[in-house]
C-alpha cells in the first residue's frame, strides 16, 4: 500500500483526485494546525509538532529532537529546499533509530544547490543506515508522484526497489499503529 505524504495550504479535493489518477492509495496530509477532513478517500491527517495520539513529524531536525522519545519522523526539507543534514544528526537517528521522510518536491526545482544537498544527505543516511521513507511531500497538487515515479528518482539515487518498498511499508504500520484520523 503506498501511502503518500503531502502538506496542502487548503485544495486538499485537488489533491484528492490527483491521487486517486495516479494509483495513490492513501494520502497522508500534514497541517501547521489539525484540521479534520471528510472524503471518500483514504485519507489520514496530522500536524507537525506531537499530536494526542503520539505521532510527531519535526519539521526541523535537531539534535535535542533526535534524542527524545517522542519524536518518529523527521523531514528533510523546508519550504521547497533541502535543509542538508550533518553526520551527528544521521549518526543519532541512525542511533535511535528515527525515521527520515526524503521529500523529492525539492528536486522538482532543478535547482544546483537542491540536487547537490540531496545526494549528499542520501550519502549521509546511506552510510550510517539511516531509515528512510521516500515522499513527495507535495505543497501543491501538481507535485504529487505515482509510485513508480518515486522509485524511479530513488533508483537514480542508489536505492533499490526493495528498499524503497520497504519504506512504504513502514509508514503504513506507523499510520495505523498510532491510530491516525480516517
Amino acid at each position: 500500500m503506498f501511502i503518500d505524504v503531502c502538506v496542502p495550504e487548503e485544495e486538499e479535493e485537488k489533491y484528492i483526485e490527483l491521487a486517486e489518477r495516479l494509483g495513490i492509495s492513501a494520502l497522508c496530509f500534514l497541517y501547521r494546525k489539525p484540521k479534520q477532513i471528510d472524503t471518500g478517500f483514504k485519507t489520514y491527517t496530522g500536524k507537525f509538532g506531537v499530536s494526542k495520539n503520539g505521532f510527531f513529524v519535526a519539521p526541523k531536525i535537531t539534535n535535542s529532537l533526535l534524542n527524545s522519545r517522542k519524536a518518529q519522523f523527521f523531514v528533510n526539507a523546508d519550504n521547497n529546499r533541502y535543509i542538508g543534514l550533518t553526520q551527528t544528526q544521521c549518526k543519532l537517528a541512525a542511533a535511535n533509530e528515527k525515521t527520515i521522510l526524503f521529500a523529492l518536491a525539492p528536486l522538482l526545482s532543478l535547482s544546483r544547490r537542491n540536487i547537490g544537498i540531496a545526494f549528499k544527505d542520501i550519502k549521509l543516511l546511506r552510510k550510517f543506515k539511516c531509515k528512510i521513507i521516500f515522499c513527495s511531500y507535495a505543497t501543491s497538487p501538481l507535485q504529487l508522484r505515482s509510485v513508480y515515479e518515486l522509485k524511479a528518482v530513488a533508483s537514480c539515487m542508489g536505492f533499490s526497489p526493495e528498499e524503497v518498498s520497504s519504506g512504504f511499508s513502514v509508514l503504513y504500520r506507523t499510520l495505523h499503529r498510532n491510530l491516525f484520523i480516517d
